[in-house]
């Protein structure tokens, strides 16, 4: 996305993008909440909801159809490592890092794990 904002077809992709979680890599939000705390090291979740207050859905899903359409773009990571990776993108941030160190880091490890992810995929091919 941010490369296609720094071209002359700009004005096309100036909207709202939904990018998460394959369909189906979903995971209810008391886990995505209690696996967040799990990687940041402590914490506790607890609800403050009311009995009377309206129900909250267990999941949450993000349609990322547009990104996967326009943009060729599917998730790499799932929901768990993705969680990992924030937990410690946000520590490093609230530890005083330098955090363009930090997030070219997790951009080259992304790259390094989707760069082998194509040669899976072609060496798969070549062998059918």
């Amino acid at each position: 996305l941010g490369s296609r904002l720094l071209t002359p077809q700009a004005a096309d992709y100036c909207s709202g993008w939904n990018i998460g979680p394959a369909p189906g890599n979903e995971i209810p939000v008391q886990e995505v909440v209690d696996n967040f705390i799990g990687h940041w090291g402590f914490g506790e979740s607890i609800d403050e909801s009311g009995a009377d207050a309206p129900a909250e859905a267990n999941i949450l899903r993000l349609c990322i159809d547009k990104a996967i359409w326009n943009l060729k773009w599917r998730p790499l990571w799932n929901v768990y490592h993705t969680l990992e990776k924030t937990a410690q993108w946000y520590r490093a941030y609230l530890d005083g890092e330098t955090m363009s160190e930090i997030s070219l880091a997790q951009i080259r490890e992304y790259e390094q794990e989707l760069e082998k992810q194509i040669v899976e995929s072609a060496n798969v091919c070549q062998s059918k």
